[in-house]
């Protein structure tokens, strides 16, 4: 027992004399087994994370895409069976949209086989049935097996969505006509206009050709038609007509005239007086005009009668004083063009 105690003593006293040495070696010793003890936690957690947080089961044969490593390997064996993705746009549906190089094509999550060429642009979902890819200025149609149904190639032209609803989906022929297609690619409303709009909700088209502009349902039965600046088809309301003066006119949605002129809003117009009240605040008097504005948004005067004096012409009508007002032509705040007119609509020199 002594000889313990004093050997524990003249250790003890070795440490004491060379104390700088041995904190060198306890450095030594603990720095690797820090380093190596981090990196095992640290391993530990980037695998639970890429688990939890990258991995996602598709399909129904027990793949798994890892979207922060962009692959996607069998869950039995862990092969690897597609890498270097950039994305797959999972939306429920077993056909998707995949990315590989900047590159798309559609693929099947059951098979984790691609049914279409890796060579196109632009890429949609599934729709209806199918699928809208598009491959330079060239819009293409696929089945979901992959074939492609459009013959020839319809032309893009920088549709922000091309998706099928309802069966049937507006293309461009080439740059300058547009139409109507199905699902089997097929001209419901053929390719002859010069603008078109297809109203999902009413099954109407509203088409442009030269200066006539017209608005047909499904049979191609002719609901109105004449030359007008415009025409749109509202959710509820029905057809508003806007005619080359601004002024606008309401149809049902079977063509029949339902008001004359319709607006969208009436307001009063206020100037500042260049008075302060007793808080300091400006005193603002009301004109002795009107502001209403149309369908489009665009603004027109009024007297206090309701009686128009100006036609919807102007994006903004705003009070300088009691008579003279400035109105403009512009919808940039920071390019406006405009001009002054009086409270009866009269523009001054």
């Amino acid at each position: 027992m002594k000889k313990i105690s004093s050997s524990v003593v003249n250790v003890w006293s070795f440490i004491k004399r060379h104390k700088s040495l041995f904190i060198v070696l306890l450095v030594i010793i603990m720095v690797p087994l820090s380093y190596f003890g981090l990196r095992c936690y640290f391993s530990l957690h980037d695998s639970e994370s890429e688990y939890d947080y990258c991995e996602q089961r598709i399909g129904r044969n027990g793949l798994i895409y890892n979207d922060c490593h962009g692959y996607i390997k069998a869950s039995k064996t862990g092969k690897k069976l597609i890498t270097g993705i950039d994305w797959i746009r999972l939306d429920g549906d077993s056909i998707c949209v995949i990315a590989i190089d900047d590159k798309r094509a559609y693929i099947n999550l059951n098979t984790c086989k691609l049914i279409t060429d890796l060579v196109y642009d632009k890429a949609w979902v599934f729709c209806n049935g199918v699928g809208v890819m598009t491959r330079g200025d060239s819009i293409y149609v696929f089945d979901r097996t992959g074939k492609q149904i459009n013959k020839r190639a319809y032309y893009y032209d920088d549709e922000y969505e091309l998706l099928f609803h309802d069966g049937v989906m507006v293309v461009h022929d080439d740059k300058e006509h547009v139409g109507v297609i199905d699902t089997k690619c097929q001209w419901i409303f053929p390719p002859i206009y010069d603008e078109l709009e297809y109203d999902v909700d009413h099954k109407l088209c509203s088409v442009r050709k030269g200066d006539k502009r017209m608005v047909f349902n499904n049979n191609m039965d002719t609901i109105l038609c004449g030359e007008w600046k415009n025409v749109s088809i509202s959710y509820s309301a029905g057809i508003v007509v806007t005619e080359t003066n601004g002024v606008e006119r309401l149809f049902d949605y079977d063509g029949k005239l339902l008001c004359d002129v319709v607006y969208s809003d009436i307001e009063t117009l206020s100037y500042n007086t260049g008075r302060t009240d007793s808080d300091d605040d400006y005193i603002y008097e009301e004109c002795n005009c009107l502001v209403y504005s149309n369908y489009s948004g665009k603004k027109g005067l009024m007297d206090r009668e309701y009686n128009i004096l100006t036609p919807p012409i102007y994006s903004d009508i705003t009070a300088k004083s009691r008579h003279i007002l400035f109105a403009t032509f512009s919808d940039n705040w920071y390019n406006e063009v405009g001009t002054l007119i009086d409270d009866h609509g009269h523009q001054i020199r």
